[in-house]
């Protein structure tokens, strides 16, 4: 009986010591909760001055400029590519574009870049995270090796020119373009190739976000349909501008024949106006 009766006032001091500490902590979180609640209430102070640049947006520069051909290969540009799925049409209208621009920069003496996809077959080597879903993919995209992953032949470099090798669908992320373009002292990328709403405009921004200026060549650039390709200039343009308070980058979208007018102008001196 006496075992009994010591049992069960221990199982009530346990019960006790229980209670008391959930409500301790409940009491603990409420006080949390509380000092929380009343700092997010606390008025701003109003004295805060947000920094500002000292620097003016750079107007694009031809004398220091590069062309970027981006991604003109057979799996983006052509039928039995792997993205022949979408109209080419719009995408193919714009070659002739490219070959004039890349006729006048060889010209003017200035860079003609190439960069272009490349993966090995497994992926291991690709870099952004839309590469995730490879293994459904049906067919090869951009794999090394394979005439998917040549360029369009239209567009074959000439010497002098450069490649980049991309591993993503940004060709300044984990390539070797931003190296180039310093060592080449360019300081103004004219963008080029597909797609405007993906490589393109992933491209631009990386330029803009490294401090390059950005001339982006409305009918140079294609995608799928001309609605998802003006869209994507609007991002741009968008993305462009609220880079534009706190660096010297700047960006603007010509045609091709306005940009290559341009280049009359070098020997002014060597400004476009954005």
């Amino acid at each position: 009986m006496v075992h009994s009766e010591h049992i069960t006032r221990t199982c009530i001091c346990i019960a006790i010591l229980i209670f008391f500490g959930i409500t301790a902590n409940q009491l603990e979180c409420k006080d949390k909760t509380a000092n929380i609640t009343s700092s997010l209430q606390r008025p701003v102070p109003n004295n805060i001055i947000m920094p500002k640049s000292t620097n003016k947006a750079r107007p694009p520069d031809t004398d220091n400029s590069a062309l970027l051909i981006i991604h003109m290969q057979n799996d983006t540009v052509n039928e039995g590519g792997y993205m022949d799925f979408l109209p080419l049409n719009n995408i193919q209208k714009i070659i002739p574009n490219i070959s004039l621009l890349a006729k006048k920069m060889r010209t003017a003496g200035k860079p003609v870049i190439h960069c272009y996809m490349s993966v090995k077959s497994d992926y291991s080597d690709a870099l952004w995270p839309y590469w995730n879903n490879h293994n459904i993919m049906e067919k090869d995209f951009f794999v090394e090796g394979t005439w998917g992953a040549q360029i369009i032949e239209e567009l074959s470099p000439k010497d002098g020119d450069y490649l980049n090798e991309d591993k993503s669908y940004n060709s300044f992320y984990g390539s070797k373009l931003d190296k180039t373009l310093k060592k080449l002292k360019v300081d103004t990328v004219i963008i080029t190739g597909v797609h405007t709403n993906i490589c393109v405009f992933n491209g631009a921004a990386g330029a803009i976000e490294r401090g390059y200026s950005v001339i982006v060549i409305a009918d140079a650039t294609a995608a799928s349909s001309v609605t998802i390709h003006k869209a994507a200039l609007e991002g741009l343009e968008s993305r462009g501008k609220s880079h534009f308070r706190l660096s010297r980058s700047s960006c603007c979208f010509l045609q091709t024949q306005s940009c290559i007018s341009k280049y009359s102008e070098f020997s002014i001196n060597g400004r476009i106006s954005s």
